[in-house]
């Protein structure tokens, strides 16, 4: 016979053992719980951090992904807290805010196929972009072309077809030849501020130009000019480098960020080399332009990270792996240009020149013909900035087709 006693512990024996079931379920599922805790996203771009929990008294630790490996956010609004991460596409995803001085923020979109839905937003590596769409004119016989809308082609061989329009610097151009009685063939000027002293001949993309043409008149065009650059020396508008193509053409907005770089202790030297590196002269360029560590590059003039940790004051003495602390420059155009001097200074002008074009590889070789290409591209571009003193803040931006490498 079992006493009321016994009785009673019989009765708890299957509490007990459910008890200890729960517990031995929750052990075994540490592992499975550890999957769902996130990376820290925290953590500083290009570092691997670890992530740990203590689960049933065991901790486990997992790495959490470097910078590198996450896409751009779309949008702002997936970082709430501001912290620098965001969640879209059921992944993290980078916020990297870009600043400059003028207003925009997204770069134009290479392809009009990045918008498939045509409402003028397409999306290149890794973050929204801007798709301008390029008109395609056909002008009839008896209107002629907007001389405000396109500009003039520096080359009749980007008409292929003979119809007037050509295709440069990835817009429509016109195609206009005027003819004196003579045997010479001078271009339509694409701009009447190309004449300042209104004789009717103007100068563009290293040549004369007519203002205006008239069949009855027999123009003279006027002797080359000798411009000077700002700082008072001469500078010989030389033509455009052997074995490139050149020219030059409007960007809205162009202006006023030539005065900024000036404003900021910039000089044209200056101008030319951040108008080669980029349309409008600013910082809304892939991230490191698609290059890390001592490649990196930032700031409107994309100084690599290798020289600047070494020349410049802002982040001498910094290591290799803290390139990104090289985006300091992309919003703060007066340390930019202060860097660029700096590195100038310290490594020597042409020394300088092959650096910045070819990084480690260009320092040790200084004199290849591509380091000397790119130092002449930009110097042909500064030649036309100083011959005429509107080319300090008008939206024109000369151009040297320089391979990108």
């Amino acid at each position: 016979m079992i006493s009321n006693s016994k009785k009673a512990v019989l009765g708890l024996l299957p509490v007990l053992l459910i008890t200890v079931g729960l517990i031995s379920s929750c052990s075994d599922s540490d592992s499975e719980l550890m999957t769902s805790i996130p990376f820290d996203q925290s953590e500083s771009p290009g570092t691997i951090n670890t992530v740990t929990s203590s689960i049933g008294g065991t901790t486990q630790a997992s790495a959490s992904r470097s910078w590198s490996g996450y896409p751009t956010c779309a949008s702002a609004s997936s970082d709430p807290d501001g912290d620098g991460w965001g969640w879209e596409n059921n992944q993290s995803c980078r916020v990297v805010t870009v600043v400059d001085s003028g207003s925009t923020t997204y770069p134009t979109c290479a392809s009009a196929s990045s918008d498939p839905d045509g409402d003028g937003w397409g999306w290149e590596n890794n973050q929204s972009c801007r798709v301008v769409a390029i008109p395609s004119p056909t002008p009839g016989p008896t209107q002629a072309p907007s001389t405000t809308t396109f500009p003039t082609c520096a080359s009749a061989s980007s008409d292929p077809d003979g119809d007037g329009w050509g295709w440069e610097n990835n817009q429509s151009c016109r195609v206009v030849t005027v003819v004196d009685s003579g045997s010479t063939t001078y271009p339509t000027c694409a701009s009447a501020s190309s004449d300042p002293d209104g004789d009717g001949w103007g100068w563009e993309n290293n040549q004369s130009c007519m203002v205006a043409p008239s069949s009855s008149v027999t123009p003279t065009p006027t002797a080359t000019p000798t411009p000077t650059s700002s700082s008072g020396t001469p500078t010989a508008v030389t033509a455009c480098p052997s074995g490139a193509s050149c020219g030059s053409y409007s960007v809205s907005g162009l202006g006023s960020r030539k005065q900024q770089i000036l404003n900021a202790g910039g000089t044209t030297l200056d101008i030319a080399i951040a108008m080669l590196e980029s349309d409008n002269m600013g910082t809304d360029y892939a991230y490191g332009d698609y290059k890390t560590t001592d490649a990196s590059n930032f700031g409107i003039f994309k100084q690599n990270w290798g020289m600047l940790r070494t020349a410049c004051s802002y982040f001498q003495g910094q290591s290799e792996p803290q390139w990104n602390n090289g985006a300091m420059l992309n919003s703060n155009l007066n340390a930019d240009i202060s860097c660029r001097h700096q590195s100038q200074a310290y490594y020597g002008h042409d020394q300088w020149f092959a650096g910045h074009r070819n990084g480690s590889t260009g320092l040790a070789n200084p004199n290849t013909a591509d380091i000397k290409a790119y130092r002449d591209a930009v110097y042909w571009m500064k030649g036309q900035i100083d011959s005429n003193p509107a080319n300090l803040s008008n939206d024109i931006r000369f151009w040297v087709h320089v391979p990108a490498i």
